[in-house]
């Protein structure tokens, strides 16, 4: 079993110890310098446990929720916590109003961040504004949005607590003022004896033991160029609804033609001046009528983003979103192509870095990703 696989099924070892009341350092492997935080259950917070993260962390203590406990608890954004930073969605302070003195002391913190967590509090039961500051992370968590602030959330409700966690980012001690980085934080980690998740990780572990892809529709698309069959598919936890469409017998996958098409409104249906969108679109239609045999996947945007602005979102070249390659890839082993890689790897199958978390697409003949016309890299194991 490889090293990658390991880690991967050690996340059920991760959440066991959030069960347990102990913390883990959580890694955002994907931030550029990659940094870290110490996570607990808000569930099982203590004064112990509080104390000790403030004490090796910058002792800002911060509890990601999901929206459903953000509106039950009435925690309106602070002004500006919506800005799209490492952990957006800042919710106003808080002190929980019965049980603490000044707030600010680890036993009244860890008091206020169980109220946070508690499924049967009310908003009546927190101060305005306090020493504590709630976090609103979207639903579907990692899956959504691949962050430590998520995977707080999410590594509570994988050890069967509230979707509640606590997290505050680990200091240097090699450099005063600044955040930990990779090594200091897997030094850490094995000074105090604590699990190390990494969010990516956290991300193939969901993929792998949650379904994330519906078939919803399948109905015949004539065209120009001939009749295409197109499957509609409903994506969770974003809401899209991706298509694919398809054209001949795809029997056992194998040397199939395989193109991935981004949604982009400005030259697929405009025609804008300097977008390619349309061209390649076309061409990968062209080359699956004129094989008679092959498919092509529509990806779309979340149904919860802004509409896009007219200009091409994919001119900047290879932007795939970390969500895309899985959903592409779940898209191909509906069609019957074989080994799309999503949650399971031979020994043959060796990591390739160069696709987010680790998914490449599949092991089938490669064509050209229309976004950016850049060429899938193939497959080792082919």
């Amino acid at each position: 079993m490889s090293e990658r696989m390991d880690r991967v099924d050690g996340v059920s070892l991760v959440a066991s110890d959030i069960a347990a009341g102990k913390p883990v350092v959580v890694l955002e492997d994907a931030a550029d310098p990659a940094v870290g935080s110490v996570v607990c259950a808000a569930g099982t917070a203590t004064a112990p446990l509080i104390a000790f993260t403030i004490r090796h962390t910058t002792g800002f203590v911060q509890v990601p929720l999901i929206q459903a406990h953000c509106d039950r608890l009435n925690l309106p954004p602070m002004s500006g916590g919506d800005h799209g930073g490492p952990c957006a969605g800042q919710r106003v302070s808080v002190d929980a109003r019965d049980g603490v003195t000044t707030g600010i002391s680890a036993s009244d913190r860890a008091r206020t961040i169980r109220v946070l967590a508690d499924p049967h509090a009310t908003a009546d039961a927190l101060a305005r504004p306090g020493h504590v500051v709630p976090l609103c992370v979207p639903d579907g968590g990692v899956l959504r949005r691949p962050g430590r602030c998520e995977a707080a959330a999410d590594l509570a409700a994988l050890a069967g607590l509230p979707p509640a966690g606590v997290l505050s980012d680990v200091v240097s001690t090699e450099d005063r003022g600044e955040l930990a980085r990779r090594d200091e934080l897997r030094a850490f980690a094995g000074r105090h004896d604590m699990r190390l998740v990494t969010v990516t990780d956290l991300v193939r572990y969901r993929r792998r033991t949650e379904a994330r892809l519906i078939r919803s529709t399948e109905e015949a698309v004539p065209t120009q160029l001939g009749t295409f069959r197109a499957i509609s598919y409903d994506s969770w936890p974003d809401g899209s609804r991706h298509v694919a469409l398809t054209m001949g017998n795809l029997g056992d996958g194998q040397h199939v033609s395989v193109w991935l098409h981004h949604e982009c409104p400005a030259g697929t249906v405009l025609g804008t001046l300097g977008c390619l969108c349309r061209q390649r679109l076309d061409a990968g239609l062209t080359a699956i009528a004129t094989k008679g045999r092959g498919a092509l996947r529509y990806l779309r945007r979340p149904t919860d983003e802004p509409d896009p602005p007219l200009t091409c979102p994919n001119r900047k070249g290879c932007q795939t979103e970390p969500r895309d390659g899985a959903t592409a890839a779940l898209i191909l082993a509906d069609l019957g192509i074989p080994d799309p890689l999503v949650g399971r790897r031979t020994v043959a199958e060796e990591e390739d870095t160069s696709w987010p978390h680790g998914i490449r697409p599949h092991r089938s003949t490669i064509s050209t990703w229309l976004g950016s016309g850049r060429r899938w890299p193939r497959s080792r194991a082919e």
